[in-house]
């Protein structure tokens, strides 16, 4: 067991900071994309876009994106992951009551989705 929880553990170290070193090098895309396209206006758009924001727009969008590619889209996948494995086991172990249980789940699921709703 403790073989088990030292690889699940590994795994998600290397999961984490694989997704975290795309993320940064997707929003360096981004930000290279961006200063391009500024760099390629005309003079009369600085006129009517303040220069000097410019840079605080680009670093909070790019921020942004891998905050959204890294940390939550890693537990997107971590918390699909554990449901399926989780039915899997259920599955293997009691097949009736997992079934019972999977009959409620869509239930379980829209409170949830109240409950995180009315918290924000």
């Amino acid at each position: 067991m403790a073989l088990l929880g030292l690889g699940v553990w590994l795994f998600s170290a290397l999961y984490y900071s694989l997704l975290m070193t795309y993320a940064y090098r997707v929003s360096k895309k981004v930000r290279v994309a961006y200063l391009r396209a500024i760099l390629s206006q005309e003079i009369g758009w600085f006129d009517s876009n303040n220069p000097q924001e410019l840079s605080a727009r680009v670093s909070k969008e790019t921020q942004a994106i891998e905050a959204a590619l890294g940390e939550k889209f890693g537990d997107v996948l971590r918390s699909t992951g554990l449901v399926l494995s989780g039915f899997g086991i259920a599955f293997s172990r009691g097949w009736a009551f997992s079934l019972a249980l999977l009959v409620l789940f869509p239930f379980i699921t829209a409170s949830g989705a109240l409950l995180s709703s009315s918290l924000v």
